[in-house]
């Protein structure tokens, strides 16, 4: 299943920080299991489109924890019924403590910054990521969709 979600102002905790970030639109992927009732895999990405559709261009994920190929550095599978999954996958995973795993230049992100407290630091006085410090995905929608 794929969807998307509005930007939001969500914290993100990092180190003993807890920085209220407003995030791109965040566009994401599940496999959920309908014999487990869990989530098996979650992926994200950003888009810069307000609307999101099917031909939308898609960025990396900017922060931490997102491999290259946009699935989550999650180990846990995440039980719940799919009308839960936007709550308990998606935000589940913002929820849970940032570090700095598959966070960097020309990794997550292409800002000026390498430190992740620098650079959450400054995604939250510019209330937001800057569009060009984002990275293409090199995929749409639909692509990332059947990926």
């Amino acid at each position: 299943m794929t969807g998307w979600t509005p930007g939001v102002e969500y914290p993100f905790v990092f180190r003993e920080r807890t920085y209220l970030i407003q995030t791109p639109v965040i566009v994401y992927r599940v496999r959920w299991s309908n014999s487990k009732k869990a989530v098996t895999e979650l992926s994200l990405a950003v888009s810069t489109d307000t609307n999101v559709t099917a031909t939308s261009t898609l960025f990396r994920w900017p922060f931490s924890n997102v491999y290259r190929d946009q699935r989550v550095c999650w180990t846990a599978e995440v039980s719940c019924e799919l009308r839960e999954v936007v709550e308990r996958g998606v935000f589940g995973f913002l929820q849970t403590p940032n570090n700095t795993h598959l966070y960097g230049l020309g990794v997550s992100h292409n800002a000026p910054y390498r430190d992740y407290d620098e650079f959450l630091g400054a995604v939250q006085a510019n209330q937001g990521v800057n569009a060009d410090w984002l990275i293409p995905a090199g995929k749409t929608v639909s692509e990332f969709h059947q990926a």
